[in-house]
């Protein structure tokens, strides 16, 4: 009799542990599970492994596509820093493009009327020369002659010059337009990989800042 109930209360331990045993593995099943498909930060991950999601601009968060433990695609917008600010620097650049580009061509206009004032400086300055020669003009009209020559042909090197500074202009107002557009793209965050997002901590109206999660 004894016998019996030593049995019985066996089998209900056996199975007490086979239910604690299967308890356990569904247990590390599913956190295995999740440290495949979920990531846990402070900030924003996704992936199958951590993907850390920083911005590359500082800025308040004006759009949120994405909510916690929602299933992201790559390449899926998720969110958007507002603009405002990197489209104004970028419509400043370029505005400074075409002020750059004005100015080059009012340099290069100016460098052909300051060409054909060295040429006919030039044409007088010999005419003279030979003119002084039989007396025919004083000599100090033909020294005035070489001296109109001389800032004609300093008039052109200086309108080399600035030539040479425009088109200098020209390309650092080309290279902050591509900055500029580079810097605008950062405010729209893509998801770098496919995967879950967890603990989001951040809503519209959040400031982010550069580098940080």
């Amino acid at each position: 009799m004894n016998n019996g109930k030593s049995g019985k209360k066996k089998k209900r331990i056996i199975a007490y542990l086979i239910i604690i045993i299967a308890a356990l593995i569904v247990t590390v099943s599913y956190y295995y599970y999740l440290s495949i498909h979920y990531v846990s930060t402070d900030d924003a991950f996704i992936g199958g492994q951590p993907v850390l999601i920083a911005p590359h601009v500082s800025g308040y968060v004006s759009k949120l596509y994405i909510s916690d433990n929602e299933h992201v695609k790559k390449g899926q917008l998720l969110l958007e820093i507002n603009p405002k600010s990197f489209q104004l620097k970028l419509n400043e650049a370029k505005v400074d493009l075409e002020v750059a580009k004005s100015k080059l061509k009012v340099a290069k206009s100016n460098y052909e009327i300051a060409i054909d004032a060295q040429n006919t400086t030039a044409i007088d300055m010999y005419r003279n020369q030979l003119l002084s020669t039989g007396s025919a003009i004083s000599l100090e009209k033909f020294e005035h002659t070489i001296a109109l020559y001389q800032a004609a042909k300093s008039a052109v090197k200086a309108q080399q010059a600035l030539i040479q500074l425009s088109k200098s202009n020209v390309d650092k107002a080309t290279a902050n337009i591509a900055q500029s557009e580079l810097t605008l793209s950062y405010t729209k965050i893509y998801a770098p990989a496919s995967g879950y997002v967890t603990k989001k901590n951040f809503d519209i109206g959040s400031f982010v800042s550069t580098g940080n999660p």
